[in-house]
């Protein structure tokens, strides 16, 4: 039996041999000339089989100094043409994006109503049916235009082009698969500090804020973070920012002790007639077991309320900057070597007894 169906397959690969898929290159030229004669042509020509990314190595040495900023090209192909020891030219511009401006149209709104009726026989009813999806047709062909404008101006907003030529010769074959090609390397100055958020996360985390990127035709891409000689981990450069500093997390600094708890003492639970008043005291410390003194930044957060039953008194914050609308308390500090510093918030939230609020 085992025989036979290779026998059989045998026989259908020679009746029905597969195609080969294979893109064939073919250029078509039609030439003029008033003379009969010899000539070396040219020929540039566009491709959407080819294509690169963005990718960095970030290099930090320690904390004070720059860091080095390696950028990389992805550089890949599928045209069907071997590109054997060529010279290449990476641009950050992109052929596929018109360049003629959007053009805003009308934003209309007006109110979606519901048409309920009935009906004595089948034939009125499947005219009024016609009438609504006719309705509803010409709404959503309104909203339709309105945000259609919306995403054209949002895809104008980042209009960039830098090109990149590299000086040694590379190989890329045909396969699809990409291979790293460093573009440059930069220099970058930083300023070093910690973030800590200890509601969240009990770590001290140090970031290095880069400037000066900017006028460098960066584009988006992940990165590969090195502190010292060791590969820390991985993360997301987003070049789109309108911010001119570049934040990058180096990774948890053990060095950094966070602690953060609620004071017993200073809080209470009481319930005064049809409401229930609970406070709450929060206290943060944060020690520096480094050898040497550090900036850092600590941020914990109030509730907000979204009900006019629920009232939220804030309290003492020492010295911490609020945000109103969004509740978060974000506290900067330097702090000496084998030194600490504490942080106390409070806030008071007053709700109805019978109702549940999860604080």
């Amino acid at each position: 039996l085992q025989q036979r169906l290779v026998d059989l397959n045998n026989y259908y690969q020679q009746q029905y041999p597969q195609q080969d898929n294979t893109p064939v290159p073919q250029i078509v030229l039609t030439v003029e000339a008033p003379q009969a004669t010899s000539a070396f042509i040219e020929i540039n020509y566009l491709t959407y089989s080819a294509g690169w990314f963005a990718t960095y190595d970030i290099k930090a040495t320690d904390i004070g100094q720059p860091v080095r900023l390696t950028y990389k090209a992805n550089v890949w192909q599928n045209s069907g043409i071997e590109w054997d020891n060529i010279q290449l030219t990476c641009s950050t511009g992109n052929p596929l994006i018109g360049n003629d401006p959007p053009q805003l149209t009308t934003w209309y709104l007006n109110y979606y109503e519901y048409v309920y009726q009935t009906y004595s026989n089948a034939g009125a009813a499947a005219e009024m049916q016609t009438d609504e999806v006719a309705l509803n047709k010409s709404y959503l062909e309104d909203l339709d235009k309105a945000t259609t404008s919306a995403a054209i101006t949002t895809q104008q907003a980042n209009i960039t082009q830098m090109e990149f030529s590299i000086k040694t010769k590379y190989s890329i074959p045909s396969n699809g698969r990409s291979r790293s090609i460093s573009i440059k390397e930069e220099m970058l100055k930083a300023d070093y500090n910690y973030l800590v958020i200890p509601k969240l996360d009990p770590s001290a985390f140090l970031l290095a804020r880069i400037t000066g990127w900017e006028e460098q035709g960066y584009l988006p891409g992940n990165a590969n973070i090195y502190f010292g000689n060791t590969l820390i981990g991985k993360s997301h450069i987003n070049t789109l920012t309108m911010s001119d500093t570049l934040s990058i997390s180096l990774g948890r600094d053990n060095g950094i002790q966070v602690s953060r708890k609620v004071l017993k003492d200073k809080s209470s639970d009481k319930f005064i007639g049809a409401n229930r008043r609970v406070e709450r005291v929060h206290e943060i410390e944060v020690r520096n077991n480094k050898p040497l003194g550090v900036e850092i930044i600590i941020m914990d957060q109030i509730p907000v309320s979204q009900q006019g039953e629920i009232k939220v008194e804030v309290g003492d914050l020492s010295k911490g900057e609020l945000n109103e609308y969004t509740g978060i308390i974000t506290w900067r500090d330097k702090i000496r070597s084998k030194g600490s510093s504490k942080f106390q918030f409070s806030f008071i939230v007053t709700y109805p007894k019978d109702k549940v609020v999860t604080l």
